[in-house]
């Protein structure tokens, strides 16, 4: 029983997420499944960080900023959604592919900028 290596192919960064809707509490999105059989990619990762400005900013510099990210793994698929966010706040959202049951990640994809439903 040799272990043959070679037909792993590390797979690239995801294409960007689409925001398919925005709900109150996140969002419908869609992607890019990966049918690279070499990757043996087994799920996706999105990230959805929102930044608020920090209180103290000094003139003249740039703009400072926390970031408050949210991680949930999904099924390798086209369509997946992403809640127990925060109404009416921009998230960048991110795509990461994982590698096997944890084997690590692909690179993120190029963010996109969705804003959760105000509740009012």
């Amino acid at each position: 029983g040799k272990v043959v290596e070679e037909d792993f192919a590390p797979p690239q960064a995801p294409q960007p997420a689409v925001c398919e809707r925005a709900l109150y509490s996140g969002f419908d999105l869609s992607g890019v499944k990966n049918t690279d059989s070499t990757s043996h990619v087994t799920a996706i990762k999105i990230k959805a960080t929102w930044r608020k400005e920090q209180a103290e900013q000094k003139e003249g510099e740039e703009k400072k900023y926390d970031y408050f990210p949210t991680e949930k793994v999904v099924g390798n698929t086209n369509k997946f959604n992403m809640l127990g966010l925060e109404p009416n706040k921009e998230y960048a959202i991110e795509l990461s592919y994982r590698v096997g049951k944890d084997m690590g990640y692909s690179g993120a994809s190029v963010p996109v900028t969705c804003k959760t439903g105000a509740t009012s």
